[in-house]
């Protein structure tokens, strides 16, 4: 269902019980059906590719920006045009809805937030078995490492709940709560006593986006609530509050700060293959990308 607040939970429709019909879900689901057949017929010369909720986001925000003139992008109004005798029913009011009319960018925005919430649901769940991280951990504990990179294109927490267990000191770029709420302070990564450093280059199921009334939507502060609990935390900006995890959605923010990301990888890379050159025991140890399993 779609709350009040703009999230989609899972449960019933929000008024089921008036006997209003849902208006957002229905609409939203078909939308990314009629995407997904574009999808699969791009990819149909790879059998074993199977489409990804980050194929659907992506193809979404990409109808999205280019009806907000947010990026010039010809190719999409061509794909717009060719899906548009599909989708141009779900523009219409249907009996005892409350919208009047649909326009493409807001369903189009409606499945980003679907997605956002379905994956942040599913994922924020506590994973079943650790023991398979156990070479993190050995790792991260190795006194003769003197600084530890892990850079994760995952959007689960699993990483972060295995540091809290082990009592791993470690930073993913967040810093102290402020009324509740960790904000994004990469100057972190630059500080010398902190031995482990988590780059998450696709965002996390918890991270959002917090925006005051008089902030600008280009730069809006980036935050971890405490708890998990982002609606209700005491920061003043609770104006707007949207989950900022898929690849995509993260772009925009990721390119403000692609530098830092940037220069700490290349940073670990260069570190590890003069390591392998030179067939020495380096002091700094980069792991790319762990598979997680919840």
């Amino acid at each position: 269902m779609r709350h009040t607040d703009g999230n989609y939970y899972f449960g019933s429709p929000l008024y089921a019980h008036a006997g209003f019909p849902d208006e957002y879900i229905p609409r939203v689901v078909a939308f990314l059906k009629r995407l997904s057949v574009e999808i699969e017929q791009y990819y149909s010369f790879d059998r074993d590719r199977a489409i990804t909720y980050e194929d659907l986001f992506y193809v979404a925000a990409q109808i999205h920006d280019s009806e907000m003139g947010e990026y010039d992008n010809p190719i999409a109004q061509a794909f717009i045009d060719k899906i548009m005798p599909d989708i141009k029913p779900l523009f219409v009011r249907h009996k005892n809805e409350t919208r009047k009319q649909w326009k493409l960018h807001e369903i189009a925005n409606e499945a980003t937030h679907y997605i956002h919430d379905i994956v942040w649901h599913s994922l924020a769940t506590e994973p079943a078995n650790l023991d398979y991280l156990h070479c993190v951990k050995e790792v991260c504990q190795n006194i003769k490492l003197k600084s530890v990179d892990l850079f994760s294109l995952n959007h689960d927490i699993v990483i972060e709940q295995c540091f809290q267990a082990w009592d791993v000191k470690y930073t993913e770029g967040f810093g102290e709560p402020i009324n509740g709420v960790r904000y994004w302070s990469p100057e972190l990564f630059d500080v010398p006593s902190i031995k482990v450093r988590l780059f998450k280059l696709h965002g996390s199921v918890n991270w959002f986006l917090f925006r005051a009334n008089a902030v600008s939507w280009r730069n809006e502060p980036v935050g971890i609530p405490l708890n998990g609990d982002f609606w209700h935390t005491k920061t003043q900006m609770a104006s707007y509050k949207r989950l900022l995890m898929v690849a995509h959605a993260f772009s925009r923010y990721f390119q403000q700060n692609a530098a830092i990301y940037e220069r700490n990888l290349r940073r670990s890379i260069l570190s590890n293959v003069s390591c392998l050159a030179r067939n020495r025991d380096s002091n700094r140890l980069w792991i790319p990308v762990l598979p997680i399993k919840v």
